[in-house]
């Protein structure tokens, strides 16, 4: 059975009991082979095994590997010795694009014209053989008139030709071989037909399984090394330039071509604007080079790039030269030939984030393989961009928080005058200010923030206390209080007088440090409060209830009093390195307690 004598060509593709031919198995019956057929076989075996690359690789090669195309020509070589042909002829198939082209020892970035040729009827036969997924064979072409072109080649010798399709499972024209006898030797016969279809039918099987299997293990590395680029990049041990570099270099390796370039939309433009990272010349030391200046903006007529941003779908070129929408690209500014092209946005949760674009492919056409490699590609560039988005966005807030700082460190210094007036007022505790029942007269109101130093004083002492930053704090305090009718700074006032005569009565129960914080959290226990309730802030979902939703408050008051302590210009302690911790608890204490009202 031929079954049986070619299963050694196919040991792997014929030990797959699911793996069924394309072709009617009628054409191959059971019946004893001739004794010219049978040497013929042994001719294939002997070949087969001293072949460089021996038919049993086909479980080794994948569409993308040049190794692919040179098995095809070492194949129709077998089949060209075997069938005792003159003249062989191997085209792939580009396929979805409509051509095929001549496949040559030698590999080709960029196919000659005179090499490729239209998938189409009547003009040569191989190119009707891909058209219609059928084998053809002629005995003599010049008496047939269907093929206009003959062979395309071979035409000056060639009379009998033999064209049979490589055909996948899935219906796929993958190529096609065509062998050519001269007028001085005898016609292809069916029995030569019968291996040639046995082969190229097994092997159309083993092309398609191989090609299911290393595009689910491209997908699978492609998925690694995606996690690998970002989870680096989340954790900040790349740079965003070499994330994309990494990226691009990725998807070019996996895909197989040889040049790509990357567009990340900046979104805080009012225009379509889109930093560009292109190929430099160091081609021993691969790195993209982010351009100066960005495209900007990007709806302006830029080839591929601009018709995908407009648009948000991917775009394909095949054919270049028959493609106006390429005429802009810069590459051909730059005299880089343009073979295939591949440009796919790249969406995230608030649309285009970026493009990436990929330039000739080295063998053959892009795919749609390679499409859902890319769309892979797409969804962890995406995440790396927004993420980088988001990263921008933080670290431009931080200097805009460092601004803001600046302005509020201004603002945290009283003013000259009030400077100079404290350094010049004589503070006397009134008549009755030991007692609970004493209320800060109209007419001294003014000397507030210097009797709430003087309080200070009393019980602390002066060895630990800056006089002069203690009472530019209380100045400072006294400016953020807003003018409120009751959380005023009459009322914070009020609250540290009683809170003087509580501690001055039981001074021996708390510590320096208790003393301190209970002193400057009473006097600071409604700074800058709104004159509004902590419901009414959830209510209207207020930016200090999103901030804190415990006690916002509380919280806010506590921030912001801790924020004036720590500024330099009023370092209010000699040694206060834990005040803010103490001043902390205190406040979280008077909150359990209900010691503040709001």
């Amino acid at each position: 059975m031929l079954r049986k004598k070619y299963a050694r060509l196919f040991p792997q593709t014929f030990s797959r009991k699911k793996v069924i031919a394309p072709y009617n198995s009628k054409i191959i019956k059971k019946q004893r082979a001739s004794t010219q057929e049978e040497n013929r076989t042994d001719y294939i075996r002997r070949y087969t095994s001293e072949s460089s690359i021996s038919l049993n690789d086909l479980n080794d090669f994948s569409c993308n590997n040049p190794d692919l195309h040179v098995l095809l020509l070492d194949a129709g070589q077998t089949l060209k010795m075997t069938t005792r042909a003159i003249g062989l002829s191997v085209y792939i198939v580009e396929v979805g694009s409509g051509w095929m082209y001549l496949l040559t020892g030698q590999q080709l970035i960029i196919v000659p014209s005179h090499y490729r040729f239209q998938i189409e009827e009547g003009k040569t036969i191989a190119a009707h053989v891909a058209f219609n997924r059928e084998y053809v064979l002629v005995e003599d072409i010049k008496d047939d008139r269907r093929f206009s072109r003959g062979s395309g080649f071979h035409n000056d010798i060639a009379e009998s030709i033999l064209c049979v399709p490589v055909v996948t499972p899935d219906g796929d024209c993958f190529a096609v071989f065509e062998l050519v006898r001269s007028e001085y030797d005898e016609p292809f016969s069916k029995e030569d037909l019968k291996i040639v279809i046995v082969l190229t039918g097994w092997m159309g099987a083993a092309i398609h399984q191989n090609l299911q299997r290393v595009a689910m293990t491209k997908q699978e590395i492609l998925h690694d090394q995606l996690l690998h680029i970002t989870k680096s990049y989340y954790t900040g041990s790349i740079t965003t330039t070499k994330m994309i570099t990494e990226l691009v270099a990725l998807a070019k390796e996996t895909v197989d071509v040889h040049r790509g370039s990357f567009y990340v939309i900046d979104k805080s433009k009012d225009e379509l604007t889109a930093d560009v990272y292109e190929e430099g010349l160091d081609e021993y030391n691969y790195q993209l080079i982010k351009k100066n200046l960005p495209i900007k903006p990007l709806r302006r007529d830029r080839g591929v790039v601009t018709i995908v941003a407009k648009s948000g779908l991917t775009i394909k070129v095949k054919d270049p030269a028959r493609d106006p929408r390429i005429s802009k690209e810069p590459e051909l500014k730059s005299g880089i030939p343009i073979r295939s092209l591949l440009c796919m946005p790249i969406t995230g949760h608030g649309g285009l984030v970026g493009i990436v674009k990929l330039l000739n492919k080295r063998y053959g056409y892009f795919t749609k393989n390679d499409e859902a490699i890319m769309k892979i590609f797409g969804i962890y560039a995406s995440c790396c961009l927004q993420y980088n988005t988001l990263k921008q966005r933080a670290k431009k807030l931080d200097l805009i928080n460092i601004i803001h700082d600046r302005i509020l460190n201004l603002l945290l210094i009283p003013c000259r005058h009030e400077q100079y007036h404290a350094k010049r007022v004589n503070v006397v505790a009134p008549s009755g200010f030991l007692d609970f029942r004493w209320y800060i007269p109209e007419g001294i109101f003014n000397h507030a923030p210097y009797l709430a130093t003087h309080m200070i004083r009393d019980l602390i002492g002066t060895s630990d206390i800056d006089y002069n930053n203690m009472t530019n704090f209380m100045l400072v305090v006294r400016k953020l209080y807003r003018n409120n009718p009751y959380h005023n700074f009459e009322h914070a006032f009020n609250f540290m007088h009683s809170m003087y005569n509580i501690l001055k009565r039981n001074a021996h129960i708390f510590s320096p440090m208790e003393i301190k914080a209970l002193l400057i959290a009473a006097i600071c226990h409604d700074i800058d409060h709104g004159g509004c309730t902590n419901n009414y802030l959830i209510l209207t979902n207020d930016v200090i209830y999103q901030l804190y939703h415990d006690a916002p408050w509380e919280n806010y008051h506590y921030i912001v009093s801790a924020r004036i302590i720590q500024h330099s210009g009023t370092r209010i302690f000699h040694l206060h390195c834990k005040i803010t911790e103490t001043f902390s608890v205190v406040f979280i204490q008077c909150k359990n307690d209900g010691c503040t009202v709001n």
